[in-house]
């Protein structure tokens, strides 16, 4: 059988949802997870020290060019501060695509505080 049956039920769009936005948190949290981990075991390998303070972001790519431990960690650190934002544009998009435009706009306004969050946290 072929063809568009109509619109998907109430629960399966809320279950696509919450799977896309599960999807979305378990990726940054590992990935960050995994690039800390990585960043620690360069450092301990190497003997090369991390500092407290994170390398500044228009370093940050030259730094993890040279296999820096500690930019390798700050990149971790970075994904892990962009995965709730990263959440939001999920559901954001998810909205967008059921046309459900109140919680669209919702996810906007989330998405701008978010965004201006880590914008504040980077300088």
């Amino acid at each position: 059988m072929s063809g568009n049956a109509g619109p998907l039920p109430e629960d399966r769009r809320r279950t696509i949802l919450y799977r896309r936005i599960s999807r979305t948190m378990n990726a940054g949290f590992l990935l960050a997870l995994v690039l800390m981990l990585l960043g620690s075991i360069i450092a301990i390998t190497t003997t090369e020290t991390m500092d407290a303070a994170v390398i500044p972001l228009r370093d940050l790519a030259g730094a993890l060019a040279d296999a820096r431990a500690q930019a390798v960690a700050d990149l971790g650190i970075l994904i892990l501060l962009l995965t709730p934002p990263a959440f939001v544009a999920v559901a954001l998009f998810t909205y967008v695509q059921r046309h459900d435009w109140l919680f669209s706009g919702v996810c906007l306004v989330l998405f701008a505080i978010l965004l201006g969050g880590v914008g504040l946290a980077l300088l």
